[in-house]
């Protein structure tokens, strides 16, 4: 699996369950998600790009997220973001 696109949405929706295969790209832009950025992301040690623009994430930003050595863009630009970095 080269990419994990998830077409856009036209109502608001929790962020889905990430897959258990390691796609290097996955991209969630434009779906309204809401809610926080699963723990489970830190597991994706292949990803190298992950799009969460056009959404509504709040909550913290993972610790997780930092076993992701190989992730080299993280989109986030036009999604509202309430969030902490811990």
């Amino acid at each position: 699996m080269k990419s994990l696109p998830v077409s856009p949405v036209s109502s608001v929706a929790p962020i889905p369950p990430l897959p258990s295969r390691h796609p290097p790209d996955i991209d969630l832009s434009r779906n309204q998600l809401t809610g926080n950025i699963p723990k489970e992301i830190g597991a994706l040690s292949s990803l190298k790009a992950l799009n969460l623009s056009g959404n509504h994430i709040d909550g913290s930003i993972p610790e997780e997220i930092g076993n992701l050595g190989s992730l080299e863009d993280l989109i986030s630009h036009g999604t509202l973001c309430q969030v902490q970095f811990l």
